[in-house]
């Protein structure tokens, strides 16, 4: 197969596009995250280990993974409804209430009894009147074992409820458990007969979603996905056409750090 790279749209086209959204249903499934920053001052190095002390001085919180997409789609004027699993914790909670914020319907949360919601805390941190730096990430939380059969049960409700009227879906896999290519296939096949957009976001498994109408890898998971070493714009072109033949998508976007992303049809 060989391929052309698609010429990035006029910002006339993507104001259409934008203007195109208001209204429109949308569902986001996948893994919700909680990001959270703990903002501090850097005064000065312990003298009994070669740290910083960091003086503590804010903390805030936003939405991360799936629900930043759905944030994103809402920002936009669409009506956004999600699919996903979060622990029955005070993180849970809390991004349960900015996302509601958002005007998001968060119906389709599940709380997992055995599980904690993921959160990613990041410490930034500078002296006066420098710029902050991220000196820590700590990670809580981690796969969600959606096994059980009420889990299993309220997830599949969720998505009957949200997923039936919906317009555009995004699939957002961070590997988490909320949403694999094994549960998916079924309603990928069942939007895009009902002529919904499908598009796909997957840290690992990307290949595996199989029928969407769009995938979005970054550079380094479309190398992985493919098995095959990006080193130049060639090695780029085999990658995406190994992608496109395998997974049966109409489009694909590389995206890749700064060299801004490429699109194929």
């Amino acid at each position: 197969m060989k391929l052309h790279a698609v010429a990035a749209p006029s910002r006339a086209t993507l104001s259409r596009w934008a203007r195109a959204l208001p209204g429109r249903r949308a569902l986001v499934w996948g893994d919700f995250v909680l990001d959270e920053y703990v903002r501090c001052l850097s005064r000065r190095v312990s003298r009994e280990a070669p740290v910083l002390i960091l003086d503590w001085q804010a903390r805030s919180v936003q939405p991360g993974g799936a629900a930043n997409a759905a944030l994103n789609l809402a920002s936009l004027g669409a009506r956004v409804s999600v699919v996903g699993l979060v622990g029955a914790d005070p993180a849970g909670r809390e991004l349960r209430e900015l996302l509601e914020r958002a005007r998001i319907d968060t119906t389709g949360l599940v709380e997992h009894p055995n599980a904690e919601t993921v959160v990613k805390t990041r410490v930034v941190a500078g002296a006066v009147h420098t710029a902050l730096q991220q000196v820590l990430r700590i990670d809580r939380g981690g796969r969600f074992a959606a096994r059980s059969s009420a889990v299993v049960r309220s997830l599949a409700a969720a998505l009957e409820s949200a997923g039936g009227s919906a317009e555009a879906v995004v699939l957002s896999d961070y590997g988490y458990g909320s949403v694999t290519p094994e549960r998916a296939a079924p309603w990928i096949a069942r939007w895009r007969d009902a002529g919904a957009t499908v598009a796909v976001d997957s840290r690992h498994a990307v290949m595996r979603y199989s029928g969407v109408t769009l995938a979005t890898p970054n550079e380094s998971e479309a190398s992985e996905a493919a098995d095959l070493e990006i080193a130049s714009g060639r090695d780029l072109e085999r990658v995406a056409a190994r992608l496109i033949a395998r997974m049966r998508v109409e489009h694909l976007i590389v995206t890749r750090g700064r060299d801004g992303l490429t699109l194929w049809n």
